[in-house]
């Protein structure tokens, strides 16, 4: 669970870095492209090192993973909040997006019969 909220606490701190623009109070504003853009390469460049060195490395393992992740975001009663200005159910369709994603890329890796090329 602590690889899910490093991916996004992380994601936001990167598009404030760079892609953050200053807003009229002084404060730092985020493009939310940014932060589910990063949020999605994140999670995407941890996938086979979660497998290689976090032990998922079976489907049932890596499956049990992909719940976490689920749970951590959209409109779960788990769900972290932080991209506050997107409402909970278009965070829900587009976290479940990026899991989908996230299984077929994390299937191959694994050598999933259908999912391996």
């Amino acid at each position: 669970m602590s690889l899910i909220t490093s991916i996004i606490s992380g994601a936001i701190q990167i598009a404030q870095l760079f892609f953050g623009k200053k807003d009229d109070s002084g404060g730092q504003s985020v493009n939310l492209s940014s932060v589910l853009l990063t949020i999605a390469q994140n999670l995407m460049t941890a996938i086979p090192q979660a497998i290689q060195f976090g032990s998922l490395d079976t489907k049932e393992k890596f499956d049990d993973f992909l719940e976490a992740f689920d749970a951590f975001t959209g409109m779960e009663a788990t769900a972290i909040n932080v991209i506050k200005d997107m409402p909970p159910e278009k965070a829900e369709v587009f976290f479940d997006s990026i899991k989908e994603a996230a299984r077929v890329y994390g299937y191959h890796l694994l050598k999933v019969e259908g999912y391996y090329l």
